[in-house]
């Protein structure tokens, strides 16, 4: 008897942890961390997905990251600077009460005093100058300038709820007691650095999502969230590295979706003061002058990391040789940029007729859980960079280190990536190329480069209402990002995710993990 009770439970263990949850249980696994549930606090592309899914913003991204009808329904252009959004009707927030037009300006006026902010979202709200409530379905946005980026920017603009105190704080948020928004789910539960509980909003006006709880679970290291998937512990994993995704595909009981992304990654080396703290000479002394400020020296580091070897061997082919700081196809592509070749002698003479025939040593900064193998190819790099005499050593910080630091300009030598959520070149040049300007709302990730002539190309190409023209410009102004080598181009990541066999799922070309973007088959 103790035989047969002994082979029952060990059957009941080796069963898959998702065969035994209810059915109306969604379960992700997620890489990125959740930062807080106060919408105004973070800007990055992995938060505006969370936070899709209890607050809904007058325009949405489609999978490919095009603007489509959100809590607006429609919009036109009245002048060059005045927008109009008419809202749905019949919209309800979670606390029972109608979203309106004074909800949207309520979560405006709020956005630029939340203290503690990485203010990503405030700059792309900063050409608004007034919001109109015309009637309570009907809100104009007046620019101080012609703003064409606004329908890119508003999906990051997730409305919260009036009936929410003006005053109420982040930690307020974070408790759930603010958390009120009219998204597909509410707010249910948040354990900061474990789990998030979502419950389905019932009276949601958009396409009822499938399962009516949603757990979303950080695990942020890629093999113990591999892992769960393959136990049956969630039923997606987003991020799943190269070197799984052939093994997943063989497995029955699971599923691997890929799509392509809009985020490129690069490397960028701070050119702006005059030294710089993480580059020293071989002996490990400060050098008198910041290497990156010479174009010989940036052109140098360009030839001698092999770009291509970094798609084929550390993204196992899983990427797209990026030649700039937007993928092929977006307004502002320049096609007639190639992307770096790989010439180490070149390089190596370049370095000797900048001063530096023996090199130098520096310090590149990394983050270890936010791309694709992040730690991985900053080691490439390191390792390719030392074969052209620059001693590289790499120092990989978890994002909730790395990305204060790295706004804070401590590095000399930094990977990042960058989302191009808005479908075109705009934000990469506004966001990372243009000099930080708060009042101009420019230059809020820009940690590397000042270039006066780029500053003027960018706030001038950006603010044409001609599309086209708008286009051309960006393109001029990506043209110039590329000959002056401001960024070192790697490559345009895949989104690919996995799930339990008998489901689908869609991935966002923004890399955004969404709930309700899982389907039963």
């Amino acid at each position: 008897m103790k035989r047969v009770l002994w082979l029952l439970l060990s059957a009941l263990a080796a069963w898959p942890a998702s065969a035994q949850r209810d059915p109306d249980h969604l379960v992700v696994g997620a890489r990125a961390p959740i930062v807080s549930l106060d919408p105004a606090m973070s800007g990055l592309g992995s938060m505006h997905g969370y936070y899709r899914h209890i607050y809904d913003a007058l325009v949405f991204r489609d999978p490919k990251s095009q603007p489509v009808p959100g809590l607006a329904e429609s919009w036109r252009v009245v002048d060059p600077l005045t927008w109009e959004f008419r809202l749905r009707r019949g919209v309800l927030c979670h606390d029972g009460s109608p979203l309106d037009a004074a909800d949207v300006a309520a979560t405006l006026r709020r956005l630029p005093a939340v203290v503690g902010s990485d203010l990503l979202t405030v700059s792309k709200m900063r050409p608004v100058a007034e919001l109109q409530v015309v009637d309570p379905h009907t809100v104009r946005f007046r620019t101080r300038e012609p703003y064409p980026g606004l329908l890119a920017a508003l999906p990051e603009l997730h409305i919260v709820c009036d009936s929410v105190p003006a005053d109420a704080a982040t930690e307020d948020f974070n408790a759930g007691r603010a958390a009120i928004g009219s998204g597909p789910y509410r707010h249910a539960a948040w354990e900061r650095g474990a789990r998030w509980e979502l419950q389905r909003n019932d009276a949601w006006w958009g396409e009822r999502p499938d399962f009516g709880r949603v757990s979303i679970r950080e695990i942020t290291s890629d093999a113990p969230r591999m892992a769960a998937l393959e136990a049956g512990d969630v039923d997606l994993a987003d991020y799943v590295p190269p070197m799984h995704v052939a093994r997943f595909a063989a497995n029955e009981r699971l599923e691997v979706f890929r799509a392509p992304s809009s985020r490129t990654i690069f490397l960028q080396f701070e050119s702006i003061r005059e030294q710089t703290p993480f580059a020293t000479d071989r002996a490990g002394q400060p050098l008198p002058r910041n290497p990156f400020r010479d174009p010989k020296v940036r052109r140098a580091l360009a030839l001698g990391v092999n770009g291509d070897a970094i798609v084929a061997r550390t993204m196992e082919g899983l990427a797209v040789r990026a030649t700039q700081g937007v993928p092929e196809g977006f307004p502002g592509f320049d096609p007639g940029i190639a992307a770096p070749r790989y010439a180490p002698d070149e390089a190596r003479k370049l370095l000797a007729e900048a001063g530096f025939p023996n090199g130098f040593r520096l310090a590149l900064h990394c983050s270890n859980n936010r791309y694709v193998n992040d730690g991985a190819i900053c080691q490439a790099a390191a390792q390719m960079l030392a074969r052209i005499g620059v001693e590289t050593s790499v120092e990989m910080l978890p994002t909730s280190i790395f990305f204060p630091r790295l706004i804070r300009r401590e590095f000399s030598a930094h990977l990042l990536g960058w989302g191009n959520a808005s479908g075109d070149a705009a934000t990469f040049l506004r966001d990372v190329m243009a000099s930080r300007d708060q009042a101009q709302g420019l230059g809020s990730w820009n940690m590397a480069t000042a270039d006066p002539e780029l500053d003027r190309m960018v706030v001038e190409g950006t603010a044409d209402m001609d599309l086209e023209r708008r286009a051309a410009s960006m393109a001029k102004a990506m043209r110039l990002v590329a000959e002056r080598d401001y960024v070192l181009p790697l490559h345009a990541q895949l989104v690919v995710a996995a799930t339990r066999r008998g489901l689908a799922y869609t991935p966002q070309a923004d890399e955004s993990t969404l709930a309700i973007a899982v389907r039963r088959r």
